[in-house]
């Protein structure tokens, strides 16, 4: 799947359907996301057929300000650890 914004190509996702023995389920969930500062694209496999059955429906879901919850997350753990200069 091809990632176009705003005319600029952000890359090739290659989302896929895994099978874990484990459970004897599959998932369709996207195993390749674009990742910006500001958003993630999570692409997910076909959700089923157009009604004449001659079209792929697909689903991509925007996650926007993701990376920020990582960054503070990563902030609380620094400034609580036992670090020189956390403070």
């Amino acid at each position: 799947m091809d990632v176009v914004k705003d005319g600029k190509d952000l890359g090739l996702l290659q989302p896929e359907k895994r099978m874990y023995k484990a459970s004897r389920q599959a998932t369709s969930e996207g195993s390749s996301c674009a990742y910006a500062p500001n958003e993630d694209l999570v692409p997910e496999l076909p959700a089923g057929m157009s009604d004449d059955n001659l079209r792929v429906v697909l689903q991509a879901y925007v996650n926007p300000l993701v990376s920020w919850v990582w960054i503070g997350g990563l902030t609380l753990i620094y400034r609580h650890a036992d670090l020189p200069g956390s403070g």
